[in-house]
């Protein structure tokens, strides 16, 4: 039987047990960066005192986790300190109601254990929760022992049901998680129905379980120790000495801080500007008392005047700070508490040492320290509740967490010698890579291919001239990002937009009227960043270049880029299947359109296969000739928009920045600029003729960017014939994909390419295992792959897709428990929808139709938000606190994603791609293309009745049904807005039964 204590229990250190006191025992707990922690097995600790003692003193052992204790709660304790040798206490707690059971920590008694209630009890499990205080962190350590189901009479599905509500209350909690014990699970047999939920709960909240080899004498694997992937708490974990049938498992815990990192910072004090003498001394600037008629001139005006008004105004600072947390709250009031806190306690601890010190000073202390903690939380919430309310995207809200837990380490480099050498090496290494992939493939293909053979397409030979109004909205649309190379910055910019757009509406102009792109603002800044945080850092490969260029330029871009759009979209020019950089298009209309065509398939009683193509430094290896022809032919492109283009691509420069230190400015030859608002535009328009491949051999594509899939499905027959036929369409169709990318100057990434096969687990027939060509590759198709920012398995269950999304949604609900008692409950909401919900609901259309226990770990994932925003307790229905929040159960949601997706598609506002899914019933089947009100009220042809379970989820028979249902007065609503109002009310309702 579960138990727990039901107040907080501080266990003292006893003084009489040779424990150093003073300044040695905390130079040697500091000193010590690594807690040696075991978990045994006791079986009835009477038994083995001289055992436990022994292992505590030969292993010298901190901490010792100990199941099974056997000890009754009246004779625990005094049983467990004859155990305990001499320096260690320890903690107990039994089971109730029968003999047995029970669970104990050992502990150093310099170890500070505040043994805790978890408000959670069950029959299905022990446990006792113990904080752990040592070198300034905090650990919460759980102890769990799970009885073998036929002593204990629950079922293991009872105890993955209860243990999935236990870790619901401590994967929140702050301050590192461990938790070890006896689970009685053969966590190493992969067929074990048990230990697979186990793994699927512990990969949702975001855990993993650090115990290999056996830990019992029949070889399975049943103690575990288990702790959060971002906490990293976990050094060392092995399996020791045999105590009773089980074996002991040692752990090493990290108890100490990382170092503060310390970092060069330079800065302006832009919030001591004078706004008067700013702007004054800003209309006197020739920019606007004489500015040039030359846009190369003008454009140096800008850069110049600007940058000597900034540093006249607002002069660069340079300081070397260590890395803390942000506390931009201290106030005047809060830093002056804070400097009388500390005198008081300077003059308590100068008369102790004296032997003058009275109670009355000790009570001084303790009062102006609550004082001043009083003042700190004032400030704090204060500061946060501003912050939050007056964030204006979610990036910033990410911002503003982080920097109130700690502010992020300083960027990791390679070892090198001097700074000025380490740009240096960077600079040869990004643009060597380029350049040796460009060598390869033009050794290759031999001769150059033909040029592309012009279409009848309206030319798009001159730009429209932009006004000065239209520059002040662009302006304030603008993301707020600076680049050194920006003379000021961008928030400075925006606040004198209406006057600084004077002079950029006539560069931008001239630029556009001329055909020219400025060579000032052609030179980008390279950051070299870590791939991964898990990466060598001394490695340059694992580096990806992060490119910034001036706002300006910048600015320019998103003027071509908008009449560039407006042009390809009157002309129907989009490759249909491209998703990237369109209205109403994303990642999640992409793999909606891709997922609904697999599960068709399945439905069908057919398998398919999904080839994920890589490919290598892509926008760095365009041809600008072949994109230049291809833009005029293929595009219409001409006159001075096409030569604008060209001054556009020619005569760039790429520099390497790290720390203000730059390398030298080396000449792009080809390749599109990354960091720009156009490049991305331009790799798509250059790699559009792929398209036309896969129609050729007769299977399915889609594009987002350089992310290309390619599908088809295959009837499962005995002799696998079809399959045969399928991959060789599809190996086909790589393969002369290759050609073509290697003839246009693209590098195909064989290795990096994934496949996934997917067909139904029911299915009588399966797939045989034979490897897919990709290229010049021989792959085995995955069990899963990610497919932009979704994982999709065989089966096309979407559990590890969930799993996945759960631990990302507990690990940032983890961080705003860190500071929900500084914030209101308005504040915790927005953090909390912002940051978990949005994660929750990316790619929630593909789970429409899901069974509600595959969908159970995202509700338990929703309803730990709503128990952190609303402080409700563990015991309290959730559905009372998601209907007070207005939050819609996750089925819900989904239903409200398909949705207005389907009124997307009714009314002219979705891809076509999806477009073409659904038809009405009066229409004879045709594709809905209407935008009129009344076309909404049309019924949608519903799914076949021979639908089965994978047909039922896929999109062109979910949404019909699920259109059909809902009230007419609803689907004809005229505008989206007022649709999503009136759908969120409708099931609203229906959920809450309102």
């Amino acid at each position: 039987m579960g138990s727990c204590i039901s107040r907080d229990a501080r266990v003292k250190r006893p003084t009489s047990r040779g424990v150093r006191s003073g300044k040695a025992a905390k130079r040697a707990r500091a000193e010590k960066k690594f807690v040696p922690l075991a978990l045994v097995n006791a079986r009835s600790l009477n038994k083995r005192t001289n055992v436990i003692s022994h292992h505590l003193v030969t292993y010298n052992l901190d901490l010792l986790a100990v199941t099974e204790t056997w000890l009754s709660a009246e004779c625990g304790n005094s049983d467990l300190l004859n155990v305990c040798p001499a320096g260690y206490s320890a903690v107990h707690t039994a089971r109730l109601g029968k003999r047995g059971g029970g669970v104990a920590l050992i502990y150093r008694d310099s170890i500070r254990v505040d043994v805790v209630t978890s408000g959670f009890s069950c029959n299905s499990f022990e446990h006792m929760v113990a904080l752990l205080r040592f070198n300034s962190i905090s650990v919460r350590l759980v102890i769990v022992y799970r009885p073998p189901s036929q002593s204990s009479k629950c079922s293991e599905g009872q105890f993955i049901s209860d243990f999935a509500d236990f870790l619901q209350l401590l994967v929140v909690s702050t301050g590192k998680l461990l938790i070890v014990g006896d689970f009685n699970i053969h966590t190493d047999v992969v067929t074990n129905s048990t230990a697979v939920k186990l793994q699927s709960i512990l990969q949702s909240f975001g855990l993993s379980q650090h115990v290999s080899g056996p830990t019992h004498l029949d070889g399975h694997t049943l103690d575990l120790v288990i702790a959060r992937d971002s906490d990293r708490v976990i050094t060392d974990c092995s399996v020791s000495d045999l105590i009773c049938d089980h074996f002991a498992v040692h752990t090493f815990v990290k108890a100490h801080r990382p170092p503060r990192p310390r970092k060069k910072i330079t800065y302006r004090e832009l919030n001591r500007i004078d706004e008067d003498r700013f702007l004054a001394d800003l209309l006197a600037l020739p920019l606007f008392t004489s500015p040039a008629s030359e846009i190369s001139d003008l454009v140096s005006q800008y850069n110049s005047g600007l940058s000597l008004l900034l540093d006249a105004h607002a002069p660069v600072r340079t300081r070397v700070v260590t890395v803390r947390p942000a506390n931009p709250w201290l106030t005047e009031e809060a830093l002056a508490k804070r400097r009388a806190a500390r005198a008081c306690e300077r003059r308590w601890r100068d008369r102790k040492k004296q032997g003058t010190a009275l109670e009355i000073d000790r009570q001084l202390v303790r009062s102006i320290h609550k004082e001043k903690r009083k003042v700190l939380d004032r400030e704090k919430a204060q500061f946060l509740n501003k912050e939050i309310n007056e964030a204006s995207s979610k990036k910033s809200l990410f911002k503003i967490v982080d920097s109130f837990l700690i502010k992020k380490p300083g960027l990791k480099l390679p070892r090198h010698s001097s700074l000025p050498e380490l740009v240096e090496r960077f600079s040869g290494h990004f643009i060597g890579k380029v350049v040796n992939i460009r060598s390869r493939l033009e050794a290759a293909r031999g001769c150059p291919p033909a040029a592309d053979s012009p279409l009848n397409v309206p030319p798009f030979s001159s730009f429209a001239e932009v006004t000065v109004a239209e520059i002040v909205i662009l302006i304030k649309e603008c993301p707020s990002k600076s680049s050194s190379l920006d003379p000021i910055p961008t928030s400075l910019l925006k606040k004198y937009a209406e006057y600084l757009a004077v002079p950029i509406s006539a560069i931008v102009n001239l630029s556009l009227s001329l055909g020219v792109f400025p060579d000032d603002m052609k030179l980008a800044f390279v950051t070299p960043l870590l791939k991964k945080p898990t990466l060598c850092p001394d490695d340059l490969s694992n580096y990806r270049p992060v490119s910034l260029l001036s706002f300006l330029s910048k600015l320019v871009e998103r003027v071509v880029c908008r009449q560039l759009a407006n042009h390809l979209f009157k002309c129907d020019l989009y490759v249909p299947v491209q998703s990237a950089y369109r209205p109403h298009h994303s990642t999640e209309t992409a793999l909606l359109k891709v997922v609904n065509d697999l599960l068709v398939s399945i439905d069908n009683g057919d398998a398919a296969v999904l080839a994920l193509l890589d490919q290598s430094a892509a926008f760095d290896t365009i041809d600008h000739s072949i994109l230049l022809n291809r833009l005029n032919a293929c595009f219409g492109v001409s006159g001075s928009v096409l030569s604008w283009f060209t001054s556009y691509l020619s005569c760039r420069f790429q520099s390497v920045s790290i720390s203000g230190v730059t390398s030298v400015a080396v000449l792009l030859l080809y390749g599109v600029p990354q960091g720009s608002v156009l490049g991305p535009v331009l790799f798509t328009l250059y790699n559009s003729p792929i398209h036309s491949i896969s129609l050729k051999h007769g299977v399915s594509d889609h594009f987002y960017a350089d992310d290309e899939q390619i599908y088809a499905s295959f009837p499962l027959v005995p002799d696998h014939s079809a399959q045969a036929r399928a991959y060789s369409l599809v190996s086909n169709c790589v393969g002369e994909t290759k050609r073509w990318m290697s003839d246009n100057l693209i590098q195909f990434n064989d290795q990096k390419s994934d496949a996934l096969v997917c067909y139904s687990k029911s299915s009588r027939l399966k797939p045989t295992d034979i490897p897919l060509s990709l290229g010049e590759a021989s792959i085995s198709p995955s069990d899963a792959v990610r497919n932009l920012g979704v994982t999709l398995d065989t089966h096309l269950t979407m559990q590890k897709h969930i799993g996945k999304v759960c631990s990302s949604a507990f690990y940032h609900l983890r961080k705003i428990a860190k500071i929900r008692k500084h914030i209101s409950r308005a504040a915790a909401a927005q953090l909390v929808s912002a940051l978990v919900l949005s994660n929750i609901d990316y790619g929630n259309s593909l789970l429409a139709g899901l069974p509600d226990n595959r969908l159970y770990p995202l509700q338990k994932a929703q309803n730990a938000a709503a128990r952190v925003v609303t402080g409700a307790r563990r015991r309290d229905p959730m559905s009372r606190h998601l209907k007070d929040l207005h939050w819609l159960p996750i089925s819900y949601r989904i239903d409200f994603k398909i949705a207005v997706l389907t009124w997307r598609c009714l009314n002219g506002c979705a891809p076509s791609y999806l477009s073409s899914l659904l038809h009405r019933r009066n229409l004879g089947g045709r594709t809905l293309r209407s935008s009129s009100s009344s076309a909404s009220l049309t019924d949608l042809v519903p799914p076949s009745i021979h639908v089965k379970s994978y047909g039922r989820r896929a999109f062109s028979n979910y949404a019909p049904t699920l259109w059909n249902s809902l009230p007419g007065s609803i689907r004809s609503s005229p505008t989206l807005q007022r649709f999503r109002s009136a759908l969120k009310t409708h099931l609203f309702r229906a959920a809450f039964n309102i």
